[in-house]
């Protein structure tokens, strides 16, 4: 997963990374809500369909559609890997 998380290298690579995952995260309405809303992105980024980044450590995480978001989407579940078995 290391490669989907880099830091920003400049202001101008921030304009394309504008969700924020706090302001995601904020609409949560219980704490399960609050779990499930933050596994969602990181199970996307394992699957390759988005990508984090953050400039420093605790500063604020941005998410990006992945370029191939569609096609992983469109795989389904049952083409999706299952790491757990």
């Amino acid at each position: 997963m290391s490669a989907q998380v880099r830091p920003m290298n400049n202001e101008g690579e921030e304009n394309e990374w504008k969700r924020k995952l706090r302001r995601l995260l904020s609409h949560a309405r219980s704490e399960h809500a609050l779990v499930a809303m933050f596994l969602a992105p990181l199970e996307l980024v394992r699957l390759q369909a988005m990508l984090l980044r953050q400039a420093r450590a605790f500063s604020d995480i941005f998410i990006k559609k992945h370029a191939g978001f569609d096609q992983v989407l469109n795989q389904g579940l049952t083409n999706a890997l299952d790491d757990w078995t």
